[in-house]
């Protein structure tokens, strides 16, 4: 026990050391099992790092009293079980190991149920941001929402920063001035947006740009509703030297963004939503606040590594566990696709430029 706690806490602190990045946790191995990864959702990830630990340790301890007992194997195993100072100790391991299993079968016996009715649209893409910078690349994104469109969905998701030319001024609610990427018809292709989303007012956009406030630049996700803006959420955990310079240091980067507030109105009609934009997947702990739904936007064309992009999934599967949400993840160069409360994939595409579409209750 002590040791499962203190091995938790070790990954904990080194996760805050790194900003809170939780990359490597012990615990990410358990979204794969039945009925232990439904603990997470009570304890999180570096719960389920404990009682991992915990347990294996135990099994080892269990091992070395084997090993320096004596008699037949049966009676090594009973005393190193039953004897009368570890026979509580064992007790205790079965009643605990044997409530998270109950836990776990009565979790997967029921369908995940949120009363959302949804039909949500994914967009994957393989077009990287560097690549994005020019009109050709709008048409495709324009193409790919109309295919999107075909299939009526209450929600279509963009990955992150498709359209790296608009940038909205959320006071006027139209287009920066002379936004860092600059090109010059984008106010037509911005119209040419909002024409679209008012063709099919029952729709909902929800599209990853930047947005400005004041002086202040946000990586953002913007909902779109016939022609209008509906919500915004701002990217809560900017990444240190890529998206902000850390400790005021003096440092050149070619956008900088300020940090999004920890609680914000983010929400689609009645539904409260939760946003992890990109690499906001790997914080913890980055409360959704009870939201059933929860829009991951992501760039994992930026990584330079292809074993990231499925620990990106493996990790947005233990955030679904531990929200007890729903979680799409809409991807460039990445795995995009929709993950339901359970940590179970419903639907995911890697690797390729299209249109992914799911139901969801």
């Amino acid at each position: 026990l002590t040791l499962g706690i203190g091995f938790a806490i070790a990954e904990f602190a080194r996760s805050l050391v790194f900003g809170g990045y939780s990359w490597g946790t012990f615990g990410y191995l358990m979204v794969e099992t039945q009925y232990v990864k439904h603990l997470g959702g009570i304890v999180g990830v570096y719960g389920l790092t404990a009682f991992v630990v915990m347990w294996s340790a135990w099994f080892g301890q269990i091992a070395v009293r084997m090993k320096s007992g004596s008699g037949s194997l049966v009676h090594r195993l009973r005393n190193a079980l039953l004897a009368k100072k570890e026979f509580y100790e064992t007790v205790y391991y079965f009643v605990f190991f044997a409530t998270v299993l109950l836990y776990g079968a009565y979790r997967e016996s029921r369908t995940p149920d949120l009363g959302l009715n949804l039909r949500v649209a994914i967009i994957a893409s393989q077009i990287r941001t560097d690549e994005s910078i020019h009109e050709g690349s709008y048409r495709v994104y324009r193409g790919l929402l109309r295919e999107a469109l075909q299939s009526n969905p209450d929600l279509i998701l963009t990955p992150e920063n498709v359209f790296p030319y608009f940038i909205l001024d959320e006071k006027t609610m139209a287009l920066a001035y002379r936004p860092p990427v600059y090109l010059e018809n984008a106010n037509e292709l911005y119209q040419d947006f909002l024409v679209l989303t008012q063709g099919v007012p029952e729709t909902t956009f929800a599209v990853a740009m930047h947005t400005q406030v004041g002086k202040k630049y946000f990586n953002s996700i913007v909902l779109y509703q016939n022609g209008a803006v509906k919500s915004i959420y701002h990217k809560r955990k900017p990444v240190p030297f890529t998206e902000y310079v850390p400790f005021g240091l003096n440092m050149h980067l070619f956008q900088q963004f300020a940090q999004g507030e920890e609680i914000q109105d983010f929400r689609l009609g009645d539904i409260a939503l939760g946003g992890y934009i990109c690499s906001e997947i790997d914080v913890t702990p980055l409360s959704v606040h009870g939201a059933k739904l929860i829009l991951s936007p992501s760039n994992d064309s930026a990584l330079v590594s292809d074993t990231i992009s499925p620990l990106h999934h493996q990790v947005a599967r233990m955030r679904a566990i531990e929200a007890g949400a729903y979680m799409i993840r809409a991807s460039k160069g990445g795995i995009s696709g929709v993950i339901d409360p359970y940590g179970r994939t419903l639907g995911s595409m890697r690797d390729t430029t299209g249109v992914l579409v799911v139901d969801i209750q």
